[in-house]
């Protein structure tokens, strides 16, 4: 971007791309040191220092040319070298004619002197001798070649010389005048030009030095910031790819992580995107457990840790996950039967043996005998919970509970570990592509009310500020996210929802948290209910643009003639008297004139205007387009903070973690960015 004097280029931010060779070895080394900050970061958000300025100092060398004084000198020049050809032309033009007249004459009185009246031929001959003897003797155009010149009027021998005199005298001499002035004007040119480059070469050299000294000083500062949402509450993420994801959650949760923050991720989405920050935990020496779905489920308990009541009701959430429309009362009637179930076979509770206490009810259970995973106690209690008449009329209820449950059974067969442990710094429990869609579908609500439970009995494990991750939430039912968010405001744990998609349930929670997070959108009926999110905005947009050009010609003729007669008229009479004798003499003058002039004018006139004009108005737009949410890249974001009051809405950032290995990476956010 380029500008005035004392502007310069914009610093432009460096390169993010994911190293290789040998770059890659020194900043994959630096990473993990780096990436554990001790403030919260979702991403960097990139602010240019500022353009390179010039300091105003040094004022650029003119170079002061001389007016061309010989111009007006080389006109005349010119003017009188075209005279002096006007009048040798006229003159030779006129003296041709005035020749050829006199030829044309002379030969005729030639013709007229030799003509002789009708005689014999020797005597014509003589008398044509005699009379042209005699012509020549009183025309001798022989003896006096200025007789030649004699014949032509004073006029054309006027023009001959003059014609002559300004050919051969006047012209060299104006041009030899505006030689000479132009050889002054080209070597005063020639000194001014040494001049200009005499302080030109120096003035370059300090504006060259002054500028990389700027582009140093700028260069050391810091122009990516740390960027994140200011509100400590639920965070929702829409949008995004499964690389995108990593980045993000690898950024953000290593954030927090060094902040001191224990961090719990649930990765439903079955794309494996908290592996990265798992593995760069381990290489940085933080505690960290992953466990995998179903790989890791026979060392698992479910429902470890968990109430009669609180089992009941988590697990028939899970069955009507896949059921949204059921009624209150059937649902009131499940967690009934469930809950009972429960408090038989409480405290030991896993689902194998809640399966098992349902299918005792249906009486489809055999007697206990070893290897059963009830005991002869509870058969017998179960058998006696529900009369006959009750057993039969909620016969089908206990029947789609089960059957819903039965996937799960190979996820919580036996009495094992509890599947989020909060004395890790880092508790990671993801669902493999191996559990299968309609496992996946119910494990998502199951293991979401498992850390809605855990929350609210604060099984937190050590102290301090716990944070829990939901990607994939899409799978979750919106009452069943809107609970987990209760408990974590209650219970001050940072609570954040990934969503792959803007719809349904997602779309109706969109902005009722907190803060927002959108990453690219394909779809673009999403995208265009994201960016309904942010909002619109005042702009002043051209909407019309004007260029004219015009020439116009005028001419004027005016004429005028004046007529003027004066007359005067004067008489004298004077009277002398003497001695004996008088005279008188009279006398009478009259004069007459008569003048005429006239003068004629001619004025020329020519114009050229040009305009141009540019129309405005203010229009009321979207902050950011559809288009732009879906071409964004897999690592850019977007955070959006509905409380903010002063400052952009959006900001725009970008989570790629290697960021932090790269130059002008500031650690703390930038204050006078902040709000």
């Amino acid at each position: 971007m380029t500008g005035a004097r004392g502007a310069g280029t914009a610093a432009r931010p460096p390169s993010t791309a994911v190293p290789v060779g040998a770059a890659a070895i020194r900043r994959a080394a630096e990473l993990p040191a780096r990436i554990f900050a001790s403030a919260e970061r979702w991403g960097w958000e990139f602010r240019p220092p500022g353009p390179v300025a010039v300091p105003p100092d040094l004022p650029q060398p003119l170079c002061h040319l001389p007016p061309p004084a010989w111009a007006p000198d080389a006109a005349r020049a010119r003017g009188r070298v075209s005279m002096s050809r006007v009048l040798l032309g006229l003159a030779v033009g006129v003296l041709a004619i005035w020749y050829v007249v006199a030829g044309v004459y002379t030969f005729g009185r030639v013709s007229g002197a030799l003509s002789v009246p009708d005689v014999p031929e020797p005597e014509k001959t003589r008398l044509e001798q005699a009379a042209g003897a005699r012509y020549l003797e009183a025309h001798p155009f022989g003896d006096d070649p200025l007789h030649y010149l004699s014949m032509g009027p004073d006029v054309v021998l006027g023009l001959l010389l003059a014609g002559v005199l300004t050919w051969l005298v006047v012209g060299p001499l104006a041009r030899s005048r505006a030689a000479a002035g132009h050889r002054d004007w080209l070597g005063a040119v020639r000194d001014q030009l040494d001049r200009y480059e005499a302080e030109a070469g120096p003035w370059a050299a300090r504006r060259r030095a002054a500028r990389e000294e700027a582009e140093d000083r700028i260069g050391g500062l810091p122009f990516w910031f740390p960027l994140g949402p200011h509100d400590d509450g639920r965070v929702d993420v829409y949008g995004g790819t499964p690389r995108g994801w990593c980045c993000l959650l690898l950024t953000m949760g290593a954030s927090l992580v060094g902040a001191g923050t224990r961090l719990s991720l649930l990765d439903l989405s079955r794309e494996g995107v908290g592996q990265p920050l798992v593995r760069l935990a381990e290489a940085h020496g933080r505690s960290v457990r992953r466990l995998n779905l179903p790989a890791d489920a026979p060392g698992l308990n479910l429902l470890a840790g968990l109430e009669g009541r609180e089992v009941a009701e988590l697990l028939v959430a899970a069955a009507h996950a896949a059921e949204p429309a059921a009624s209150p009362e059937r649902h009131t009637l499940d967690i009934r039967v469930v809950g009972q179930v429960c408090d038989i076979l409480a405290p030991s509770l896993t689902i194998a043996r809640v399966c098992a206490g349902l299918r005792t009810l249906l009486r489809q259970e055999p007697f206990p005998g070893p290897g059963s995973v009830l005991t002869v106690d509870e058969y017998e209690r179960l058998h006696e919970a529900f009369g006959e008449v009750s057993r039969k009329t909620l016969e089908d209820r206990i029947g789609a509970i089960e059957a819903r449950l039965h996937p799960l059974l190979r996820f919580g067969a036996h009495a094992g570990e509890p599947v989020l442990d909060g004395a890790v710094e880092i508790s990671v429990v993801e669902v493999d592509e191996a559990a299968g869609d309609l496992a996946a579908e119910m494990l998502a609500p199951l293991l979401l009310n498992v850390a809605a439970a855990h929350a609210q009995h604060g099984t937190g494990g050590a102290g301090g500020r716990r944070a829990l991750v939901v990607a994939g939430a899409d799978l979750v039912p919106r009452a069943q996210l809107e609970r987990l968010d209760r408990i974590a405001r209650r219970r001050d744990i940072r609570l954040v929802y990934l969503f792959r998609h803007v719809r349904q349930d997602a779309e109706q929670l969109l902005g009722s948290g907190g803060p927002v997070v959108l990453m690219r959108v394909g779809n673009a009926k999403e995208a265009e209910a994201a960016t309904n999110f942010i909002g619109r905005e005042h702009r002043f947009v051209v909407n019309q643009l004007t260029i004219g050009a015009g020439t116009g010609t005028s001419e004027s003729t005016s004429t005028t003639r004046t007529h003027g007669t004066s007359r005067s008229e004067t008489r004298s009479d004077s009277r002398t008297f003497g001695a004996g004798h008088g005279s008188r003499t009279s006398g009478r003058s009259v004069t007459e004139g008569t003048s005429e002039s006239t003068s004629h004018g001619t004025s020329d006139g020519t114009n050229t205007s040009f305009n141009e004009s540019v129309g405005r108005h203010r229009d009321y737009q979207l902050t950011v387009e559809p288009r732009q949410l879906q071409t964004l890249p897999e690592t850019a974001l977007f955070v959006v903070d509905p409380e903010r009051r002063e400052g952009p809405r959006a900001r725009l950032g970008d989570c790629n973690p290697w960021i932090v290995t790269a130059g002008g990476v500031q650690d703390e956010p930038r204050r006078s960015l902040v709000g």
